[in-house]
C-alpha cells in the first residue's frame, strides 16, 4: 500500500523553484515594484499595506518599515492608494510577505514646488491638511540649533497649549512707541519745568520729574490732572502734547492678534 503524499493541497513555491532551479535561472522574486491597493493602516499590531506587484499582479501584504522604531516610539507615514513603492520579499516567497523599502516620485505623484525650487535643500513638507507632530516624553526636551537665523513664518503661533487665552506682546512695536512716548513726555516737562519757575517758583523741574514718575514706560498724571483742577496750572499746549502721548501710547494695540501663550 502507498504511504499518503506529503504533498499538501497547497503548492509549495519554495520546493517548485528549487526543483526548477537551474543554472542562469531563478523563479525566486527577492525585489519588485509594486502599488498600493488602498491607505496602509497603523495599529497596535504594526503598519502594513495591501499592495500589488508589478508586473506579476499578485497580490501581497507588506510591513511600511520606519527609519526609527520602538516600543511606543518611532516615524510613521501613512501610505496611500497606488503609490507607487519598491517591495523586498524575504526568501523571495511572496507567501511569506514583503517589506516596503522606499517609495518613489511619478507623474501622477511629482515631488512638491518647494523641493523642485531647492533642489540642493533639505525639504519636508507635509501633506496638505495634515498635522506634524513632534512628541517627547519624560525628561526629553527638542533642540533647535542653529548657526544662522531662524525663521518661523504661521499666522498664528500658540506657545504651551493648542488654545491658550493671553496673547503673546509685540516687543519691537511696544518699546518703538514707548520711545516715541518718552520722547515727548521729556521735551514738554522741559518745558513745563520753565513753566513752573516762572509762577513764583512753586515748581521746578525736579518737582515735576518726582511728581510723575515713568515706570515701565507708563506715566501718571495725577499732579497735572489735581494742578488743572485747582486752576494752578493751565492746560497749556505743553501738557495737551504730553497727554495727546500717553492715550496714544495706551489706546494702541501691542497685541499679536491670533499669536498665543498659556
Amino acid at each position: 500500500m502507498l504511504r499518503r503524499s506529503r504533498v499538501s493541497g497547497i503548492p509549495d513555491i519554495g520546493r517548485i523553484g528549487a526543483a526548477l532551479a537551474r543554472p542562469g535561472m531563478d523563479p525566486r522574486q527577492w525585489v519588485s515594484f509594486a502599488y498600493a491597493n488602498a491607505d496602509s493602516q497603523v495599529s497596535t499590531d504594526g503598519h502594513f499595506v495591501e499592495v500589488t506587484l508589478a508586473p506579476s499582479g499578485q497580490g501581497l501584504t507588506c510591513h511600511v518599515p520606519a527609519e526609527y522604531a520602538g516600543n511606543g516610539f518611532g516615524i510613521h507615514c501613512i501610505v496611500h492608494a497606488d503609490d507607487e513603492l519598491v517591495v523586498i520579499i524575504p526568501d523571495g516567497d511572496p507567501n511569506h510577505g514583503g517589506d516596503v523599502i522606499a517609495r518613489q516620485y511619478s507623474s501622477a505623484d511629482s515631488p512638491s514646488s518647494e523641493a523642485i525650487a531647492n533642489p540642493d535643500d533639505f525639504v519636508l513638507v507635509v501633506e496638505k491638511d495634515k498635522n506634524l507632530r513632534l512628541i517627547t516624553h519624560g525628561g526629553g526636551k527638542s533642540y533647535l540649533n542653529s548657526d544662522t537665523k531662524v525663521v518661523l513664518a504661521s499666522p498664528a503661533v500658540h506657545l504651551g497649549k493648542e488654545d491658550p487665552n493671553d496673547a503673546i506682546i509685540l516687543g519691537t512695536t511696544f518699546r518703538q512707541a514707548q520711545g516715541q512716548m518718552d520722547s515727548v513726555l521729556m521735551a514738554q516737562l522741559t518745558v513745563l519745568g520753565t513753566l513752573a519757575s516762572a509762577l513764583a517758583g512753586q515748581f521746578t523741574l525736579a518737582v515735576i520729574l518726582n511728581a510723575i514718575p515713568i515706570v515701565g514706560g507708563l506715566l501718571a498724571l495725577p499732579f497735572f490732572q489735581a494742578g488743572i483742577t485747582s486752576g494752578i496750572i493751565p492746560q497749556t499746549p505743553a501738557y495737551v502734547s504730553m497727554d495727546t502721548a500717553i492715550t496714544t501710547f495706551e489706546t494702541n494695540s501691542y497685541l499679536s492678534g491670533d499669536s498665543k501663550t498659556s
